[in-house]
């Protein structure tokens, strides 16, 4: 006797009378978990006289939970200050159903600026103050992993960079602590403050108009009330000078 399969079976050869079926096979990767799917196979019995039967039987392939597959690896370029960049994290899952209930995570323990959703979606802000010290053409890495879970706790894993590149901050000036002294008094002197986020910037102080009895040395400014602009004052007459200034960075 000789048997033969009558059609193609996914999963299912047979070797002389001997079947074997490979529930593993991609044909039931889409069976969700407790779903099945009944496979009736027919076969034929042929004698030595050429004279056939034909017969058949089934098998029920039962679904098990297949884990998601995150996709999304994409490397996002962005400028430093340049604002909010958005993006989607994408990821398949071959259970009937599972796909579009699909929850994402971030798994790196939290970076400065991003926001990833339940859904996938994320949010990452390029002027977060943690990028701020980026000089101009200063490039900063970021590895990003997450996660993606399904309706059945199996979990996926990906990863993709944020690379950011720095832009110039300007300077900003600090120093604007009012000044009371009398007309003749002695001389007084303080030093003129400013910030730059950017690392290893050189900070110089120019006075945007001349005010007499003012000098600025570095960042140190000096005023002398004696200075013969300010005789005129009647005792107890008061004048307010209001000193305008620079702060001008030189790149590192």
């Amino acid at each position: 006797l000789t048997f033969t399969l009558d059609a193609v079976t996914a999963g299912l050869t047979l070797a002389g009378a001997v079947w074997t079926f490979d529930p593993s096979d991609a044909a039931y990767q889409s069976l969700a978990i407790g779903e099945t799917q009944v496979i009736t196979v027919n076969y034929t019995v042929t004698d030595s006289q050429n004279a056939t039967d034909q017969e058949s039987f089934e098998i029920t392939v039962t679904g098990a939970n297949d884990a998601p597959v995150a996709t999304f690896n994409t490397q996002q370029d962005v400028n430093e200050g340049s604002g909010m960049a958005p993006g989607q994290l994408t990821a398949t899952d071959i259970d009937t159903g599972d796909e579009a209930n699909l929850t994402f995570a971030d798994t790196t323990g939290g970076i400065a600026g991003l926001t990833i959703n339940a859904d996938g979606s994320f949010m990452f802000d390029t002027s977060d103050a943690a990028y701020e010290d980026l000089d101009t053409g200063d490039i900063s890495t970021i590895n990003v992993t997450y996660s993606v879970t399904d309706p059945n706790s199996d979990e996926g894993n990906g990863a993709f960079d944020i690379v950011i590149t720095g832009t110039n901050d300007a300077p900003v000036a600090t120093f604007t602590t009012p000044q009371t002294v009398a007309e003749d008094a002695a001389a007084i002197t303080d030093t003129l403050t400013a910030t730059d986020a950017d690392a290893g910037d050189v900070l110089t102080f120019t006075l945007d108009a001349v005010t007499d009895g003012l000098t600025l040395a570095g960042a140190v400014w000096t005023f002398d009330p004696s200075d013969a602009a300010y005789q005129s004052l009647a005792i107890g007459e008061s004048q307010i000078i209001t000193v305008n200034y620079t702060v001008t960075e030189i790149k590192h």
